[in-house]
């Protein structure tokens, strides 16, 4: 699962590759019901077809915060999701951002 941290303190998460999603990109916030809930029901839809653990891959945008990134990893912790790292965006996620309104 990719996660990019945009502007207005939200995210865009996908599964797949940014140009091949396996399915609809979804804007989150870092609430309960939001980050949250994506990472619980996504790691147990891996989990389920797969027998793995979720990997999440966090692509801060140079309109996220630092207190985003802090805040995603606080998630990430809660959930226990047990691999992550910290890349640079792309070209096309920042294209996806850009035509979801989130750049």
């Amino acid at each position: 699962m990719t996660i990019c941290l945009r502007k207005n303190n939200q995210a865009l998460c996908y599964r797949g590759l940014a140009d091949k999603p396996l399915a609809k990109p979804q804007i989150v916030n870092y609430s309960k019901a939001g980050l949250r809930a994506v990472l619980v029901g996504t790691a147990n839809a891996i989990q389920k077809e797969t027998g793995k653990s979720m990997i999440v891959i966090l692509k801060p945008s140079a309109h996220s915060l630092y207190d985003n990134l802090v805040n995603t990893i606080d998630e990430l912790n809660i959930t226990s999701v047990p691999s992550y790292a910290i890349a640079d965006i792309s070209a096309k996620d920042i294209e996806m951002l850009k035509q979801q309104g989130a750049y």
